[in-house]
């Protein structure tokens, strides 16, 4: 018998002991805030203890707790810092992170890398998220206003017209003072004469920067003073625009499909005469050896009636849609982004328009720890429909340059 009680108490204490030291799982998810997606890699350690833990791919976490309740930290970059009281464990917590808007932490992209902002000592401006958000035919419309310091005029109000970029002013008088872009590495210059096919006597040119999907843009950096583009040497000298383009990131597939459609139509139509006023007006100013040759009466100009209105005839509302469409994903070595889109931009007068069709597939794998190997594919066509210009023609067309001028300028007849 008393081998037996020696048993129950030893069997007794060692059940205390185990509830004393027992230990509550906390599980949860951490999710971005404003998407509601997985925060991979967020750190979560508890308050005044040495444990933590990292989220994995599906930003769930477990940590274990001595007692509770008790708080646990979250933190990732670029988020701000969340602090959680758990008093239950029996259910999962989600903690959505808000993310940080210090733009003295924000890096940004040079010509030789990446820096904070807070230790950038040249010229260098961002394009802001919400401004590449918006749909336009080419991303150096946005550009209009965006940033201090650069002047964007366009040749022309045709879809797909080039457009004029100027960086704190023009260095040149007779040389080129177009800005050297770089896109994911690459160097481009805006020279809308490689684009020529040999049509003569167009009113605007093309613009090659159209061919690029707006909505494939990460980031947009304008480098504005010497030191900011000093790396690349003389063809930075009218500043530099870097783009990058999106990639892969690493967690759950995702896809993104967005449609856009919209109109747009002349705000504003001239009050012409009508067909009859203008005979009447001519009949009181023409000399009589005018009224003569041309054989007007006031029975045959009484006859025109109001005429025809061509601003009507030429003018149109315009529709104007985009279709876009993305899957990225990828995992701990492998990332990828396929993507596509249709751009379809009638212009207000008929026969004028243009549409973009690209494509892009961009391809990331980590071989070793500090090798890396890629492939960023880009297919685009661009179709332009614009009106023919008659300016060194004006004695043959009397003084009209193109088809709009003879719509504004005839009367209704």
């Amino acid at each position: 018998m008393q081998n037996i009680h020696s048993l129950c108490a030893v069997l007794l204490a060692s059940g205390i002991a185990g509830g004393v030291f027992a230990q509550n799982k906390v599980t949860g998810r951490v999710v971005d805030a404003t998407t509601n997606e997985p925060v991979i890699g967020a750190t979560v350690t508890i308050a005044n203890e040495h444990t933590g833990t990292l989220t994995d791919i599906e930003g769930n976490f477990t940590i274990d707790v001595k007692e509770l309740p008790t708080t646990i930290h979250i933190s990732f970059i670029g988020y701000k810092e969340q602090q959680v009281d758990v008093y239950d464990a029996t259910e999962a917590i989600t903690i959505p992170l808000t993310e940080e808007q210090d733009v003295l932490q924000e890096v940004v992209v040079v010509g030789y890398g990446v820096q904070k902002r807070k230790e950038l000592t040249g010229a260098i401006a961002s394009v802001g998220k919400e401004t590449l958000k918006q749909v336009t035919t080419s991303f150096d419309n946005l550009l209009g206003g965006a940033v201090s310091g650069l002047n964007v005029s366009q040749s022309s109000g045709l879809p797909g017209a080039s457009s004029s970029l100027r960086i704190r002013g023009g260095n040149s008088i007779t040389g080129k003072n177009e800005p050297l872009y770089v896109i994911d590495g690459m160097l481009i210059y805006n020279d809308n004469s490689t684009t020529s096919t040999g049509v003569t006597r167009a009113t605007s040119d093309f613009n090659p920067l159209a061919s690029i999907n707006p909505s494939d843009i990460e980031s947009i950096e304008v480098l504005k003073d010497v030191s900011a583009s000093a790396i690349y040497g003389s063809r930075g000298a009218n500043g530099v625009i870097i783009i990058t383009t999106r990639s892969g990131k690493k967690g759950k597939n995702n896809m993104h499909c967005i449609y856009s459609i919209g109109w747009q139509t002349a705000s504003k139509k001239l009050d012409l005469m009508r067909a009859d006023d203008w005979g009447r007006l001519y009949l009181e100013i023409a000399t009589p050896n005018q009224l003569s040759s041309s054989g007007l009466t006031e029975e045959i100009v009484s006859s025109w009636g109001a005429g025809s209105d061509w601003q009507d005839a030429a003018l149109r509302t315009a529709t104007t849609q985009n279709h876009q469409l993305s899957i990225s994903g990828g995992d701990e070595k492998t990332r990828y982004l396929i993507s596509g889109n249709f751009s379809d931009q009638d212009g207000i007068l008929l026969n004028t328009g243009f549409k973009r069709y690209t494509g892009r597939v961009n391809l990331e794998r980590d071989l070793f720890d500090n090798f890396t190997v890629g492939v960023n594919i880009t297919a685009g066509k661009a179709i332009q429909n614009g009106i023919t210009d008659f300016d060194s023609y004006n004695s043959y067309v009397g003084g009209n340059s193109n088809a709009f001028e003879y719509v504004v300028r005839i009367p209704r007849a």
